[in-house]
């Protein structure tokens, strides 16, 4: 353990915890063992994207018709929904955003090549869409929780609100239609 001092608090962190991580390589697709640290640099590339806030994890095979953001266990299914929309024809990208923070300390133009032009945007996370405005503009769809039952299982509570492979890409498809 060490002891870490931040204003006026210090408290002990775990040595793990302040080591250099490949763990924002989890939300990059590369496989275990593939994404190594870069010590004399301070970052690898997915550490560097990772701290950008929000970047795109999974392009769409043409000029982008839907994007969807997602953060936390929502990427895998934000991933999911953009198979099923490309299976159908749909070009869809997939944005991972782990950070709105960090998000906001990038340039507009940086932002903006984040955020993309796809005339279809949705956002899904297990929570509150506090913040999503940002990505989602005035014609975005959230698809996430209206509620918190914290004693529910993960996987059950993302299913029960909607929070599922299915729900994204029907509402991409409403999207779709609103913009035809």
């Amino acid at each position: 353990m060490s002891q870490v001092s931040h204003a006026n608090a210090s408290f002990p962190v775990p040595a793990d915890y302040r080591r250099p991580s490949p763990r924002p390589a989890a939300l990059t697709g590369v496989g275990p063992g593939k994404a190594a640290v870069n010590n004399s640099a301070g970052a690898s590339a997915a550490q560097h994207l990772f701290t950008r806030g929000a970047y795109e994890i999974s392009p769409a095979s043409g000029p982008a018709k839907v994007s969807l953001f997602a953060a936390g266990r929502a990427v895998e299914v934000a991933i999911e929904a953009q198979k099923r929309l490309e299976a159908e024809g749909t070009p869809t990208r997939v944005v991972a955003v782990p950070c709105f923070e960090l998000f906001l300390r990038q340039d507009e133009a940086v932002r903006r090549a984040v955020i993309g032009d796809a005339p279809v945007r949705v956002a899904v996370e297990a929570g509150f869409a506090l913040g999503w405005s940002l990505f989602l503009g005035n014609a975005g769809t959230f698809v996430g929780m209206p509620g918190l039952d914290p004693g529910a299982p993960n996987r059950k509570r993302d299913e029960h609100c909607g929070v599922d492979a299915g729900a994204v890409a029907q509402a991409a498809r409403k999207g779709l239609n609103r913009v035809r």
